[in-house]
């Protein structure tokens, strides 16, 4: 999980809080004023109609994930959802250098962050090689299955994702025979 949201509200809901995480969907560079008042305004009228349902207590969940798309539209759908299976790829895309671009870093601290704050952080990896931090990372359309919340974003849709933290074994994984290959021991 790389969301620090969604992260936050599963902390307090395995502490027994009543708990949700609220997201913003954005589909372009496009992030008006307008579409933030309406974002603000559609998440208002849900948390309204949860909060004064108690939706914690009647559906069981502690922890609702919402994704609100920045749209014009005062009025999107909006679905409950499952978690889609999200991957996202390498945070990190490669840079090509010139010799003295490479040779010059080599004279920076490797822990030193360039441009802290503006989100367009450098590291050095092997032999010279640059690399910045990038949020665009891959997402498979296979990621937006009918009825998960990826689903539902893509269609500029609210997704409402009841969830509850869990963080249970995989009896499965705990019986394999693998176990024994290792020689560790299983109960």
């Amino acid at each position: 999980m790389s969301s620090g949201t969604l992260g936050a509200a599963m902390e307090a809901a395995m502490l027994g809080v009543r708990s949700l995480a609220l997201s913003f969907a954005f589909f372009n560079h496009d992030i008006s004023s307008d579409k933030v008042e309406n974002a603000c305004q559609i998440s208002t009228n849900i948390l309204h109609k949860l909060w004064h349902k108690d939706a914690w207590k009647s559906t069981g969940s502690p922890l609702f994930n919402i994704n609100i798309p920045l749209v014009l539209n005062p009025h999107p759908p909006i679905y409950i959802t499952t978690m889609g299976q999200s991957h996202i790829g390498s945070l990190y895309v490669k840079e090509s250098r010139s010799y003295k671009q490479s040779y010059l870093s080599v004279a920076v601290d490797d822990a030193q962050v360039q441009n802290a704050g503006s989100g367009d952080h450098e590291m050095d990896g092997k032999d010279g090689d640059a690399f910045r931090f990038s949020v665009a990372g891959t997402r498979s359309e296979t990621d937006a299955v009918l009825g998960t919340d990826a689903w539902a974003i893509r269609k500029k849709a609210v997704s409402i994702t009841p969830l509850r933290p869990a963080l249970d074994s995989l009896v499965e994984a705990e019986k394999s025979p693998f176990w024994q290959q290792l020689e560790f021991q299983t109960i």
